[in-house]
């Protein structure tokens, strides 16, 4: 931590009597002229270079836009820019709806996260078969009580995690899939029909976000603020691989435009830290 630039007790800018922001740490920490809450508040600041996710314990659910061992490759880009420690559970093909395999859902709601700090869920782009519903499906006294519509599967995964863990819950919405769809000159642009109800990716991400809203967890828009804009992936092949999925280029990006909002998401705390 040598060579420090920051001054991490602002506004004041009064630097504690005996630190040196120059100095590492340890050696201010050690100094007999700084005060123990200046001490504390320092390690608070700058400690492990600000990163309150390094070495936390990571669950990824989602599709093969999350699976590592076969097409995924953001998360392992997240992983060394956060320093987390990933567990792998993408599954390919993968959604949460009746409508898809169910074995995200069934993943969700039938491991052991007792461990986890953090848990992603990145969903979408699996169950385009199923209708979006309303935010409301799943909840108590909702005409929908399973996971038939996107809405209520996704409530019913929130539901159990936020009942059953301590971890730090964070919805990701997919990528736009479908870029340069089978031909060059039938360029996919966002209005493509999805399930029984048409739903568009605008549609479906919209229904994600409100469901959030409604659980009170986190957000991030990556699918549709990634920087991976339709004429950019209509244009190249250096960032989609099959038409589908990232390519290496592709998943870096995608895991920069996540990791920009998840270094401001904190820690879920279930006591005050001493």
């Amino acid at each position: 931590m040598a060579n420090t630039n920051i001054n991490p007790f602002a506004p004041t800018s009064e630097i504690p009597e005996g630190f040196n922001l120059t100095d590492s740490l340890d050696e201010n920490v050690s100094n007999k002229g700084a005060s123990a809450k200046a001490a504390y508040n320092l390690k608070r600041m700058i400690g492990s270079g600000g990163n309150h996710w390094n070495g936390k314990k990571w669950y990824g659910f989602g599709t093969s836009i999350t699976n590592t061992s076969n097409e995924g490759k953001y998360a392992t880009y997240l992983a060394a820019l956060s320093g987390l420690d990933f567990v792998n559970c993408g599954h390919s093909g993968g959604g949460i709806t009746t409508a898809s395999n169910k074995s995200i859902y069934t993943d969700v709601m039938t491991r052991n996260l007792a461990d986890a700090d953090l848990i992603t869920l990145e969903v979408g782009a699996n169950d385009g078969g199923a209708p979006l519903g309303t935010p409301y499906d799943g909840l108590a006294d909702s005409s929908v009580t399973d996971n038939s519509t996107l809405c209520g599967a996704l409530n019913l995964c929130l539901a159990h995690l936020l009942s059953t863990t301590n971890a730090q819950i964070v919805v990701i919405c997919s990528p736009h899939g479908r870029y340069q769809y089978q031909h060059r000159e039938n360029k996919y642009n966002g209005n493509e029909p999805w399930g029984t109800d048409n739903h568009t990716d605008l549609d479906r991400d919209e229904a994600i976000r409100k469901v959030c809203m409604l659980n009170s967890v986190y957000y991030i828009p990556a699918g549709a603020a990634d920087g991976m804009g339709y004429a950019r992936m209509n244009a190249s092949d250096l960032y989609n691989g099959d038409q589908v999925h990232h390519s290496a280029l592709g998943g870096y990006n995608f895991a920069q435009a996540i990791w920009s909002q998840l270094k401001n998401i904190p820690l879920f705390y279930t006591a005050i830290p001493s």
